[in-house]
C-alpha cells in the first residue's frame, strides 16, 4: 500500500494584495494599518509589487492631513522600497536602510500626493514592512492679496502655528508671478521642519516645495578648486555606492547626518 501525503503550507502573506486606503477609512482620528496587523511589520510574499496611495481630502476651507510612518523589514538583496514625498522626491530603500532603527517618518497635507511602492522579487526572503497612517483634521488658513506699490508684502512665519493644530497654513495670491525670499536667523539655520510652499491651490497644486536649508555635496579626493562633485545630497538617492579610496563632503548650511560602510572585493 503506497500512501502519497500533500502537505499544503498557508502563510499570512499569501492573502496579501495590494488593497488601497478605502474612503470610508479616512476620517478625523482614524487610524489605518498597512497591509494589516497593529502596526508590527508584516511579512511580504516573492513577486510582490505594490504602490500604496496616501491622499488626504480638501475643499476649499478644510481638510484631513495624514502622519505616515513607514517601517523597513527588507531582507532580500533585491527588494525595495521606493516611497515619493509631497514634493516628488523619491528615495529608495532596501535592506541597508533602516533596519534596526526608528521608523521613517512623514507628513502629508491636504490634497498632496504621497506614494510609498513596496516590491520583492521571484525568491522569498522573508521581509517586512508596515506602514501606520493616522488622519487629523486640517483647517486651511486664511487667504490674502499681496500689496502693491512702496508696501512690503512680509509674513512671519512663526504665525502660522496656532498651538493646536499640527497643520495649518497661510494662502497668497496675485496675478503676476510671487518671488519668496526667506530670511534667516543669525546662525542661518532655518529652523521649519515640514513646511512647504505650494504653487496653484490646495485643490488643484501646479508644483510643491519643501522649506529646505540643505546645500550639501560629496567630492572625489580632497576639497579643492579640482574637486569634482559626485553628489549633491539635497536631491540624492539612499543608498549610495562609491568606488573611491576616499572623499569628501562639504556642508553648506546644512543640518543632516549620514553613515558610512566599507566593504571589500
Amino acid at each position: 500500500m503506497l500512501l502519497i501525503l500533500f502537505l499544503l503550507t498557508i502563510t499570512g502573506c499569501s492573502a496579501l494584495n495590494c488593497v488601497q486606503i478605502q474612503p470610508a477609512q479616512i476620517y478625523n482620528g482614524n487610524i489605518v494599518y498597512i497591509p494589516g496587523g497593529n502596526g508590527s511589520l508584516q511579512l511580504l510574499p516573492a513577486n510582490y509589487n505594490c504602490t500604496y496611495r496616501i491622499l488626504p481630502p480638501v475643499n476649499y476651507n478644510t481638510g484631513l492631513y495624514a502622519k505616515v510612518k513607514l517601517k523597513n523589514g527588507l531582507r532580500g538583496a533585491n527588494d525595495f522600497i521606493i516611497v515619493t514625498d509631497v514634493d516628488g522626491k523619491a528615495t529608495t530603500m532596501n535592506n541597508r536602510t533602516g533596519i534596526g532603527g526608528l521608523p521613517f517618518k512623514y507628513l502629508v497635507f491636504p490634497g498632496a500626493q504621497f506614494f510609498i511602492q513596496v516590491t520583492t522579487k521571484s525568491v522569498l526572503m522573508n521581509s517586512l514592512f508596515s506602514i501606520t497612517v493616522e488622519y487629523h483634521n486640517a483647517p486651511i488658513g486664511p487667504t490674502s492679496q499681496l500689496k502693491t506699490g512702496s508696501e512690503m508684502n512680509y509674513f512671519e512665519m512663526a504665525t502660522v502655528r496656532d498651538g493646536r493644530n499640527v497643520f495649518s497654513s497661510r494662502t497668497f495670491t496675485d496675478k503676476d508671478s510671487i518671488y519668496m525670499y526667506v530670511g534667516r536667523k543669525d546662525n542661518g539655520v532655518i529652523t521649519c521642519w515640514d513646511c512647504f510652499l505650494i504653487d496653484g491651490t490646495f485643490m488643484n497644486q501646479t508644483r510643491v516645495f519643501r522649506l529646505d536649508t540643505c546645500n550639501a555635496y560629496v567630492v572625489d579626493g580632497p576639497p579643492n578648486n579640482s574637486s569634482k562633485v559626485i553628489m549633491d545630497i539635497s536631491n540624492a538617492t539612499m543608498p549610495k555606492s562609491f568606488d573611491l579610496k576616499y572623499f569628501s563632503v562639504i556642508n553648506l548650511d546644512c543640518d543632516f547626518k549620514f553613515g558610512v560602510n566599507s566593504y571589500d572585493n
